[in-house]
């Protein structure tokens, strides 16, 4: 170390802190770079990934949807999350499938409440949790919080997953997985 002769330091060990990194007044590293060289603007509008903005969430099903990126068993809730394009050299960047020059960074911009909701292909604020059933299923399955798929004959596949209560909920609630 030059302020402390003798001893040595390494920032390996240690866990980034995203805030302290984007808030950083040595590097701007972290700040939007307000480039978006190489992106199709025509079909991503001109703004695309140049500021903070949930830029996904106007057609997020309809843009990436046959992408890595998207997930037919989970929420694909970071179609709501706001980022924007950064220098390389941030370190919390990931790489850009629209441009092979660009880097971007959700930790580089606020975090968003908004979930996903596919049916409508929107954001929205979560909806409420509470179990609202399925008028279609005269037997009261996923009616209230219960061991639905515990039955041996069931035919669940999906492991422990199997024997945990549950219940159908709104699309938007932010804990539902389809």
């Amino acid at each position: 170390s030059t302020i402390w002769p003798g001893h040595y330091f390494s920032s390996f060990v240690c866990e980034w802190d995203p805030k302290a990194a984007i808030e950083c007044k040595f590097s701007s590293a972290c700040k939007c770079t307000q480039n978006n060289a190489g992106v199709d603007t025509l079909k991503y509008g001109s703004d695309y990934g140049t500021t903070c903005s949930a830029w996904d969430s106007s057609d997020c099903a309809g843009w990436w949807n046959s992408s890595s990126s998207w997930s037919n068993t989970s929420r694909n809730d970071w179609c709501c999350e706001e980022w924007c394009y950064v220098n390389e050299t941030c370190p919390l960047v990931d790489e850009s499938s629209l441009a092979n020059n660009l880097k971007y960074s959700y930790e580089a911009c606020g975090d968003s409440k908004e979930v996903y909701n596919a049916v409508s292909n929107t954001c929205g604020a979560p909806a409420s949790c509470a179990c609202i059933g399925n008028s279609s299923d005269p037997e009261g399955y996923g009616q209230a919080c219960g061991l639905h798929d515990a039955a041996q004959d069931s035919g669940c596949t999906r492991g422990i997953s199997c024997c945990l209560p549950w219940c159908y909920v709104d699309p938007a609630c932010e804990k539902s997985v389809p």
